[in-house]
């Protein structure tokens, strides 16, 4: 995997993710957090906390069969507390699953660079996503979408 084209997937998914926590907060009526998993410090206070949370991580970007080509694999998902029924979760998890759904396909950017939009750097198609089992964390029901992408992408 090159570094160059790992941080411009992954920017460009911080960026979809966290586009997508205002139309998730829609559903809610309440603000909404939003975490990568590997920051240790920023989840383990959005776990602790009572609010609601889309969570995300990106896992894997390998080459398939070689660069340009990579598979991404990725997961995005929804906490929540005092949820009984499960109704925000499978609400704010739709909306998840209505943008990674299978054939969505993102342009890729670099936004790592304060957050600005740079050149085209290719682009991403999910190729599966499924709804893992739902995970809990003490109070809170964690639920995510696992998902697998097709990346072309150039390292510029």
């Amino acid at each position: 995997m090159a570094s160059r084209e790992w941080m411009i997937v992954k920017s460009t998914l911080d960026r979809l993710v966290n586009d997508a926590v205002a139309k998730v907060a829609t559903v809610t009526g309440v603000p909404v957090a939003v975490s990568e998993v590997e920051d240790v410090s920023n989840f383990e206070s959005v776990l602790k906390n009572s609010a609601p949370a889309v969570l995300y991580q990106l896992m894997r970007l390998n080459p398939s069969p070689r660069a340009p080509r990579y598979e991404a694999v990725f997961n995005v998902g929804v906490k929540t507390t005092d949820d009984a029924g499960n109704y925000n979760l499978a609400l704010m998890l739709g909306e998840l699953q209505e943008l990674f759904k299978q054939e969505s396909r993102f342009t890729l950017h670099d936004y790592s660079e304060a957050g600005l939009e740079t050149a085209e750097y290719g682009a991403m198609m999910v190729t599966d996503a499924d709804v893992n089992p739902q995970q809990f964390d003490k109070q809170s029901g964690i639920r995510t979408i696992g998902c697998k992408a097709a990346v072309l992408c150039h390292g510029g």
